[in-house]
């Protein structure tokens, strides 16, 4: 496993790639290396927190979907999320990436500002991943039934947006606070059956 780095030196480092020629897809994930989970979890639960997105009847089911293949994924590869060979290689245009990586830039902050290297051994080893990915396929199940009622999601949802910043910062606390979520998830389904 790599060295930890917070989120804003993974965006820095990028910048600096990006400075010396063209970048792919696939650097942008490697960049990231096993973090990347983490960061899609973190934009689906986002996603799903967002009344708008998660409310689109189909959304939750679709989004449990895409939550499942990137759990299933990373028990089957290890260095960052897998991407087809055309997606890998494909360029990102030098004035597109500098956007994307400004507009990133002030959450890469936020993030860093809210997390840590807390508790670092519940988040950063393989082993500690698998109830974390349990707890996700848990997570992303209950959205099949949540989804059913409105706003029955944000349990789940928030619990899915926790344990991807967990990854993603290699926080402890988060994902004790990901355990809890997903505690009042299933309570929550239970209590609608």
């Amino acid at each position: 496993m790599a060295d930890a780095q917070p989120v804003q030196s993974v965006i820095d480092d990028l910048r600096d790639e990006a400075s010396q020629g063209e970048v792919t897809v696939g650097k942008v994930v490697h960049a990231f290396e096993d973090r990347s989970v983490g960061v899609l979890l973190t934009l689906l639960g986002l996603l799903l927190l967002v009344p708008v997105i998660g409310g689109l009847p189909g959304a939750p089911y679709v989004m449990a979907l895409l939550i499942l293949a990137a759990v299933a994924q990373s028990f089957l590869q290890t260095g960052g999320i897998w991407l087809p060979g055309f997606l890998k290689e494909r360029d990102i245009p030098k004035d597109k990436l500098d956007s994307g990586l400004d507009m990133a830039d002030p959450w890469a902050k936020r993030i860093d500002r809210i997390t840590g290297e807390r508790l670092a051994f519940l988040a950063g080893s393989q082993t500690a991943r698998i109830p974390i990915f349990v707890c996700v396929v848990i997570l992303a199940l209950s959205l099949l039934v949540l989804g059913l009622i409105p706003a029955g999601i944000l349990p789940a949802a928030l619990g899915i947006f926790v344990f991807g910043l967990a990854l993603m910062s290699r926080d402890g606390f988060l994902v004790i606070a990901g355990y809890l979520l997903t505690a009042a998830a299933i309570w929550s389904g239970l209590a609608l059956v």
